[in-house]
C-alpha cells in the first residue's frame, strides 16, 4: 500500500518525520520514502507549499514519481462550525474551491468545468473517524473549503458558510482533491482545527502553544498501522 502523506508547511510535517524515523519499525528507504515492511506500508512525505498553485503542481509531481493509491493532506485549518474548538480534528470528504468563478456558471459555485469526481476514500474515512475517537480528539466530517486566502474575516466566513456549508477552510485540499481526481486517486485531509477563521484568527495562530500538529499524524498513522492489512487486501 502506497500512502503520501502531504503538508503545506514544514511545523504540519514535521511530526510526521520525527515519528516515522524514531519508530524501529520504519525503515527509511529514501529521503522522503519510509517503509513498514510487516504492514506492507510505504509512506511518502513531502511538502506541498501553501496556496492551490503550489500544491497542485507538487501532487502531480508526487502523483507521476511515487504511484501512491491514497493521498493524505494534514496540517492546520480554520474551524467553520460554531461548536469547533482549537485542536480539534476535521476530515474532509467533499471539497470546494470558494475563489473559483467559471463565467458560464455562476450559479453553481461548487461545480468547475471539466473537473473529474473527488475519489473520497469512504473506508479508510471511517477509520480515521475511528482512531480519533480511540484518542480522544473531537472530530468533523464534511466538505472543506478552499481559497488562495488566510480566512480571518469574519464577514467573509459568514459568507463561505451561506454559500458552502463547509467544516473547515484551508488554502490547500481542494486544488490537491482536484489533481487527484484527474488521475483517479483516492484521497483525504485530515487537519486539526488552529483558529475560527474569524477577525481574530491571525491571533489565535500566533498564540498557540499546544503541539497540534501532531494530532493529525496520530490519527492517521494509527488508522494506517490498524487497518493497513485490509486496505492492502482491498487494493
Amino acid at each position: 500500500m502506497r500512502v503520501a502523506i502531504v503538508g503545506a508547511v514544514p511545523p504540519e510535517l514535521a511530526p510526521l518525520e520525527e515519528t516515522l524515523s524514531a519508530d524501529g519499525n520504519w525503515e527509511r528507504q529514501t529521503e522522503q520514502v519510509y517503509v513498514h515492511k510487516e504492514r506492507e506500508l510505504a509512506v511518502y512525505t513531502a511538502l506541498v507549499g501553501v496556496g492551490k498553485v503550489n500544491s497542485a503542481y507538487r501532487i502531480a509531481e508526487i502523483l507521476q514519481s511515487f504511484g501512491p493509491e491514497l493521498v493524505v493532506n494534514i496540517g492546520y485549518a480554520g474551524g467553520m462550525l460554531d461548536e469547533a474548538a482549537h485542536g480539534d480534528i476535521v476530515i474532509g470528504n467533499d471539497y470546494s474551491q470558494v475563489d473559483f468563478v467559471s463565467l458560464l456558471q455562476q450559479d453553481t459555485p461548487r461545480a468547475i468545468p471539466g473537473a473529474s469526481p473527488y475519489v473520497i476514500p469512504e473506508g479508510f474515512i471511517l477509520q480515521v473517524e475511528q482512531a480519533s475517537r480511540s484518542l480522544g480528539f473531537v472530530h468533523y466530517k464534511g466538505r472543506i473549503a478552499t481559497g488562495d486566502f488566510f480566512l480571518n474575516d469574519s464577514r467573509k466566513k459568514a459568507e463561505i458558510i451561506q454559500a458552502f456549508s463547509p467544516v473547515a477552510f484551508d488554502m490547500e485540499s481542494a486544488a490537491i482533491a482536484h489533481v487527484c481526481a484527474k488521475k483517479g486517486v483516492a484521497f483525504v485531509a485530515v487537519r486539526t482545527i488552529s483558529d475560527l477563521a474569524d477577525d481574530d484568527a491571525h491571533i489565535s495562530v500566533k498564540e498557540t502553544k499546544d503541539i497540534i500538529e501532531e494530532r493529525p499524524v496520530r490519527v492517521v498513522l494509527q488508522a494506517l498501522y490498524e487497518h493497513a492489512p485490509a486496505l492492502v487486501q482491498q487494493a
